[in-house]
């Protein structure tokens, strides 16, 4: 069942407060929760990807509008881990040298 417009401006509404509490609204089989945005990235990308319904597997059997924005999106959460993780290890080499 599609949710009522009221329905999704109370969505709406929970979502911005809980964003404001540096949180990030997920739904799953269970409903919405919440949960804290740095614990959601600093999980692998398939946890990111898996927590949001976005594992490429997942998007492929969807075929909706969305369908290939799911997909780029799933390249673009891959891409912005790997780049962060290796900068993060190159700070940690630079770290290294400065002690």
């Amino acid at each position: 069942m599609t949710p009522t417009k009221e329905a999704w401006e109370n969505i709406f509404a929970l979502i911005d407060e809980q964003s404001k509490l540096g949180k990030v609204v997920i739904e799953n089989d269970e409903g919405l929760f919440s949960m804290p945005i740095d614990k959601m990235c600093s999980q692998f990308a398939d946890g990111i990807l898996y927590d949001t319904n976005r594992l490429e597997e997942v998007t492929k059997t969807i075929k909706s509008e969305r369908t290939v924005n799911d997909l780029a999106m799933a390249k673009i959460v891959r891409y912005l881990k790997k780049r962060v993780e290796d900068l993060e290890t190159e700070l940690a080499k630079y770290r290294e040298k400065e002690e």
